[in-house]
């Protein structure tokens, strides 16, 4: 497994920003985004964040996707660590893999920062049984000598469940990610990544689903580790298992 474990959403948003060689711009958004899989209606979305949603989903300026994947888990440990991406960070650092601590706030949103000038805000807005959408505001810094670029960012999760061969319970799931920021600074990254650029987008994606699906499996196989692994971080230091 990857020694370094990037927070869900800047893993997600960084490699789109600075990842896909042939951004999508919309001239005529109603029409060019009529294929989008939401797990509600428009009119289901709260009052204060559909038009922000909306905005951002219908006139992308990158867009990134994964393909499905399935591993094997219990629906209701999944959902949980959906609820909880702070205790997920918190999770792969008692595995001692690096990564950089979530913060979850008062009003339910989350708050990731680091110390080169990158830093996102992000909700679930939507919760079903079939998906769920974040919606995130913040600055994404991908080189050092590459200005903060300012962005809005919605991704959207789909997951069904269902069972293995052997009768285990399994879960599937794929992430759309949608990126609106200042397109001349975007271009500026993108033409510095080169042909690079396609993978790092599609690795992005699939980075955000393992931030999840990992620990989820790790449960799966460790059960009795799981008390302690998904335990609150007071207290508790890289080392802990």
């Amino acid at each position: 497994m990857n020694r370094r474990c990037g927070m869900v959403w800047i893993s997600g948003v960084l490699a789109i920003v600075g990842g896909l060689a042939n951004p999508v711009v919309a001239a005529d958004p109603s029409a060019s985004r009529s294929n989008i899989w939401l797990p509600v209606g428009w009119e289901h979305f709260p009052d204060n964040y559909r038009e922000a949603v909306k905005k951002v989903v219908l006139s992308p300026t990158i867009t990134a996707h994964s393909g499905p994947e399935d591993f094997v888990s219990q629906p209701e440990t999944y959902r949980w660590l959906l609820e909880r991406p702070d205790r997920v960070s918190h999770a792969w650092r008692r595995l001692s893999i690096g990564c950089v601590p979530i913060e979850m706030r008062d009003d339910g949103s989350f708050h990731w920062e680091d110390d080169k000038g990158t830093c996102l805000d992000w909700r679930p807005v939507v919760v079903t049984d079939k998906g769920r959408v974040w919606y995130a505001e913040g600055l994404a810094k991908p080189g050092p000598l590459l200005p903060a670029i300012p962005l809005r960012a919605v991704a959207i999760l789909h997951h069904d469940y269902g069972k293995n061969e052997r009768g285990r319970p399994t879960v599937e799931h794929q992430v759309e990610i949608y990126v609106q920021t200042d397109s001349t600074a975007a271009s500026l990254v993108m033409r510095l990544l080169g042909p690079a650029a396609p993978r790092l987008a599609e690795q992005g994606a699939k980075q955000l689903l393992l931030f999840f699906a990992g620990i989820a499996k790790y449960v799966e196989a460790y059960p009795k580790e799981a008390p302690a692994l998904l335990a609150p971080p007071k207290n508790v230091t890289v080392s802990d298992r």
